[in-house]
């Protein structure tokens, strides 16, 4: 299988390059973990991403093969939207918790094929400070919920039908 989702159990830093991180990454049970060396800003640990096996044909025409980045193997490629031809994003794919380690790209929803999470939004209908917690509380259909220890307003944009979006930090 050429596009697999993987996780990334480990990053360390380059010894050899400041913006490189050396990412140990899970495609598998029970498969020993694979090197790729990686520059994405929006990599980290335990994130659900797609990687690129050696062999695999881009959308670009490039195929993926091993390589030694300033001297560290890298063993296939983690991918953006853009490598697989989903959508015009950079930035590595954040997928979505629930999808197996080992799983063919064919099985990801078209939707979760992008850089920006947005499984982890919630949308609401208004924003309030509640006056007894002084914590900022979100009204959803029907009921009303405070936003939690790790949870941040990330944008008042209005959205269709009154929603605007708060996003989830796990902390």
């Amino acid at each position: 299988m050429p596009f697999l989702v993987v996780s990334i159990e480990s990053i360390t830093k380059h010894p050899d390059a400041t913006k490189l991180k050396i990412c140990q990454v899970k495609i598998g049970d029970g498969v020993p973990l694979v090197q790729i060396v990686c520059g994405a800003t929006n990599v980290r640990e335990k994130m659900k991403t797609i990687l690129a096996t050696v062999g695999t044909k881009l959308s670009s025409g490039t195929v993926i093969s091993e390589a030694t980045l300033r001297g560290i193997l890298s063993s296939g490629m983690l991918c953006s939207p853009k490598d697989v031809n989903a959508v015009d994003e950079s930035g590595l794919i954040d997928l979505p918790d629930a999808y197996q380690v080992g799983m063919d790209i064919v099985e990801v929803k078209q939707e979760h094929l992008s850089s920006t999470p947005w499984h982890r939004y919630k949308l609401c209908e208004r924003f309030f400070l509640n006056p007894q917690t002084k914590k900022i509380s979100i009204q959803r259909k029907n009921y009303q919920e405070e936003i939690v220890k790790g949870e941040k307003i990330v944008s008042e944009t209005y959205f269709h039908e009154g929603s605007y979006l708060v996003r989830n930090f796990p902390f």
